[in-house]
């Protein structure tokens, strides 16, 4: 028989939501990673927002987020769309995701462009965070 979900009580749920500001690794990409829930939590993530700032010639390309295990091994990805884009070059993406962080994991974000020069990049995550028991 395969296990989904771990087998333990949740004894409490509260509100979650945490801010990242991304890291850049060159002039095409941003990424960060959000903390792992720690011992005896787990997320429920269930909405992603991210803002790209960029020149007025930036073009996106992809905004990717990953579930990652302790060692940084890939669990899945959600990919995240473009929700808006000004003629400045700031980038909004913005997803409803379904996505259960257990306490050893993490959530991994990329942000990347095609074109343009990157300022700044900064992603928001929303959902529940659970105490097990």
């Amino acid at each position: 028989m395969e296990v989904v979900t771990p087998a333990a009580t949740v004894v409490s749920t509260e509100h979650y939501q945490a801010a990242l500001q991304l890291t850049r690794q060159d002039n095409r990409f941003f990424s960060g990673d959000f903390p792992k829930p720690g011992a005896g939590r787990q997320l429920h993530i269930t909405r992603m927002t991210c803002m790209l700032f960029g020149s007025s010639d930036t073009t996106p390309d992809v905004g990717e987020i990953e579930l990652r295990k302790a060692d940084g091994t890939r669990v899945l990805s959600q990919y995240l769309p473009i929700d808006q884009s000004t003629s400045g070059g700031n980038h909004a993406f913005n997803r409803a995701i379904d996505m259960l962080v257990r306490s050893n994991q993490r959530i991994h974000v990329r942000l990347s462009v095609r074109t343009g020069f990157l300022g700044d990049a900064l992603c928001t995550a929303t959902g529940t965070r659970e105490t097990l028991g």
